[in-house]
């Protein structure tokens, strides 16, 4: 099995002409002097077949070209117009459905081994990925999620992430959010919901702007806590709210209500003396 996180980094030493040959019974990664070439073939169980060609040619691109796309999205035509069996970017799109294929099998084979695995869904995606594409008409491409100055980061936090407009997510039948939940709880014995705080409240900042010129937009937490218990009940699988730091007494009111574990963290869990609390003192329902 390849290791996938390393491939971006090999296939930018290959763009860079330094020597390198990763070779795997389903995939080849050469540079054969005109640009570099992937080849990629069947899987081994034949479920899924997969046809070997070169998947794209890097030899116009500049390295920094393929680490950093984040322009590369304003590029892009809007989903509806882009006919991918027409366009040279089909080849890219179809590799990498075939790195989350692997990871994917990954996952199911070490399901059946009998391991129980957490999967985590992070508060956002990043604004040059798919999701964003594919959302683009739901996400407020102009703002990222962060956090206001506080005792442990007096500068703020921008951590570059693209919110849903609660307005257009609401229109869409949250079908966004129910299919990153689907996806995230397939075959996990668990979801952990990274700063669950974001399905209530969420700290936006403007593009170009600092954390401090931010301001906190509300979200339907109500509706969207159901569609997580919804998809968590169908996987069968239980649910972690990371609710660390300053939390209002709703949210963890709210996260019981629907059977979801809290979060807590030895550091924090502390008297009023400095000393640590003893084990019957924190919650039961809580990692």
């Amino acid at each position: 099995q390849i290791v996938i996180c390393s491939l971006h980094t090999d296939l930018a030493q290959c763009v860079r002409g330094e020597p390198l040959v990763l070779r795997d019974p389903m995939l080849t990664i050469t540079n054969d002097g005109s640009g570099v070439v992937a080849k990629f073939g069947v899987a081994p169980d034949g479920s899924h077949l997969y046809p070997a060609f070169p998947y794209y040619s890097y030899q116009n691109m500049k390295v920094e070209d393929l680490l950093d796309l984040h322009a590369f999205l304003n590029t892009l035509p809007a989903v509806a117009d882009l006919a991918l069996h027409d366009h040279a970017f089909a080849r890219a799109v179809e590799f990498h459905a075939w790195l989350q294929w692997l990871a994917h099998r990954q996952l199911q084979s070490t399901a059946t081994a009998g391991v129980h695995l957490i999967a985590d869904l992070a508060v956002g995606s990043a604004p040059d990925g798919a999701d964003a594409w594919m959302h683009q008409d739901l996400l407020a491409l102009d703002v990222r999620i962060g956090a206001p100055p506080d005792p442990f980061n007096a500068a703020g936090q921008d951590w570059g992430l693209p919110p849903f407009v609660p307005s257009r997510m609401r229109a869409a039948r949250y079908q966004p959010l129910a299919e990153m939940v689907r996806a995230a709880c397939a075959g996990m014995g668990g979801v952990r919901i990274d700063h669950v705080m974001g399905l209530f409240r969420q700290f936006w900042v403007p593009a170009g702007a600092g954390p401090a010129e931010g301001a906190y937009v509300r979200m339907p937490a109500d509706e969207m806590l159901a569609i997580v218990r919804l998809e968590a009940t169908r996987a069968g699988a239980f649910v972690v709210g990371e609710d660390l730091g300053t939390v209002p007494d709703e949210v963890r009111e709210k996260l019981a209500r629907i059977g979801a574990l809290s979060c807590r963290l030895l550091y924090f869990e502390r008297r009023h003396d400095g000393g640590f609390k003893a084990c019957g003192e924190i919650p039961r329902d809580a990692l």
